[in-house]
């Protein structure tokens, strides 16, 4: 008996746990509907004030959006987790956040992304390279100091790109499959219509009776019989010349490739180069600009630096993983020829600087 009790009062307390859930869910449902959004805040994460995100922009592209204005909206009609996506969808976003409470109050947090440099290429690439790997254009509405990298290099993407760098790369890579895919169905189609051709031409060399009633009609058998063997033989001679050119269309679409990766992995070698400017207070204050030359025509990207001191050149070469040496063996020549000007400064080669006056 009391077992029995003892169970039924569990289950009565469980019960009146489970409706004052229900009863306090159902009164917030309806205090939440009752509420309207009478105030937006905006807060802005951005510890070295690049204004890459500001107020204007966030509250336009929620207006482009169709979201705002929020202010004098129910509560429960605002989508937070819509908002947030819709941020990050942003080049510029690195995160976002939105959420809402029950005094009416909206809140959006936003950490914009950090560009390191800013690129301008002969072709017309004009952008700025993130921190975190990310391809902002460069609309000149920032505040931000940075890197200027100009030159001549050739980048395998449009002008128009931006976005993750990475995901640029990919769809890179993607495409050069799309296209190496289509050359190999184009391949095997060529392959089979000789094979077919060459099958065609021994049928018809094998073909015919042994014994004719007229010499006429062995004549004109013959005629025909030849006619259709230079048929299959031209075909096999043009389908030869179709699979060559087609073998040379992909051996160059190899090489476009593989100097598409070259110049691809050259932007995050240029961004660890500019970070490690950035990392040391002499050659952030050095370095007035970065040029680019090379990369076309298979070459690698070679870089030229204009110190902001000295009146001259100094020839980089290609970023190959030795820049800290270059840099260590720059500086050390700088104090040991102080005073003495130079046109061109080349530390290309190992344990050596060669000058020009």
């Amino acid at each position: 008996m009391r077992r029995v009790l003892d169970i039924t009062l569990t289950i009565l307390a469980w019960c009146a746990v489970v409706a004052f859930v229900i009863l306090g869910s159902l009164l917030a449902r309806e205090r939440r509907a009752a509420v309207h959004i009478g105030e937006l805040r905006i807060n802005i994460d951005d510890r070295a004030d690049t204004r890459v995100v500001t107020r204007e922009k966030i509250t336009d592209w929620l207006l482009t959006a169709g979201v705002y204005p929020i202010v004098g909206r129910p509560l429960d009609s605002i989508d937070t987790g819509s908002i947030e996506r819709l941020l990050e969808s942003r080049p510029e976003v690195a995160e976002a956040s939105a959420w809402t409470n029950l005094n009416g109050i909206a809140s959006i947090r936003v950490t914009p992304r950090r560009p390191l440099f800013r690129m301008h290429t002969d072709d017309g690439h004009r952008f700025w390279y993130t921190t975190d790997g990310y391809i902002l254009p460069d609309r000149g509405d920032y505040n931000v100091r940075g890197q200027l990298i100009t030159g001549s290099v050739e980048l395998p993407f449009p002008t128009t790109a931006a976005g993750s760098y990475a995901d640029i790369q990919r769809a890179n890579y993607l495409d050069y499959l799309e296209r190496f895919t289509a050359l190999e169905q184009e391949r095997r189609s060529l392959t089979e219509q000789r094979r077919a051709a060459r099958a065609a031409e021994l049928t018809a060399r094998n073909s015919g009776p042994k014994r004719f009633w007229s010499a006429a009609r062995k004549k004109a058998f013959e005629v025909e019989k030849s006619e259709k063997i230079a048929r299959a033989a031209q075909q096999q001679k043009n389908l030869t010349a179709a699979l060559a050119s087609l073998a040379q269309t992909k051996r160059l679409l190899k090489e476009k490739e593989q100097f598409s990766y070259q110049t691809h992995a050259f932007l995050p070698k240029l961004s660890n180069f500019v970070k490690s400017v950035e990392a040391s207070e002499f050659w952030r204050v050095q370095m007035a600009r970065i040029k680019v030359g090379g990369g076309v025509n298979g070459e690698a990207p070679q870089i030229e630096i204009t110190p902001r001191l000295g009146g001259h050149v100094v020839v980089f070469g290609e970023l190959d993983g030795t820049e800290g040496a270059k840099l260590d063996k720059l500086r050390i020549f700088y104090v040991a020829v102080s005073g003495v000007e130079y046109s061109r400064v080349d530390v290309r080669y190992k344990n050596q600087i060669i000058c020009v006056h």
